[in-house]
């Protein structure tokens, strides 16, 4: 298959331990719920890599409730399309929720994700993201 020109172009690692999603009853202690993409997170391409994970969630999390449940944040996003983006399929347009407590997609906001292959042939996602539209809402990401 055939990389999308986009994945030739520049894009923003994300690779915070913090962003890992992982998934504790109650919430994670200790939490630092502070954690946000709210400022100094401007609009582009962003691609996931460990420590953070490497995709962002395709379903909501089955834990809502308490801070740091999901990931070092209270609200995380995840993909309301429920799947990944094909390699060859090009970009899509992509529809990302933010989960907390009894709201399954809440704050939503548009993105678009590609799938793309590395030199070695290793498959990642390369996700466009806006800034989240208040603190405490953060994108995290599956780990392998």
């Amino acid at each position: 298959m055939k990389n999308d020109a986009q994945c030739k172009q520049s894009y923003t690692i994300l690779n915070d331990i913090w962003r890992k999603v992982k998934y504790v009853p109650g919430g994670a202690s200790p939490c630092n719920y502070k954690h946000c993409d709210k400022s100094s997170f401007p609009t582009s391409w962003y691609r996931f890599q460990e420590p953070a994970g490497y995709k962002l969630p395709i379903a909501p999390p089955v834990l809502r409730s308490g801070n740091c449940a999901v990931c070092q944040t209270t609200v995380s996003a995840w993909i309301e399309e429920r799947r990944d983006p094909v390699l060859g399929e090009g970009i899509i347009d992509i529809n990302i929720c933010n989960s907390y407590s009894t709201t399954e997609c809440g704050w939503k906001t548009q993105g678009k994700a590609v799938a793309c292959q590395d030199d070695g042939g290793e498959l990642f996602y390369l996700y466009y993201l806006s800034s989240t539209t208040t603190c405490d809402i953060a994108y995290c990401a599956l780990g392998a």
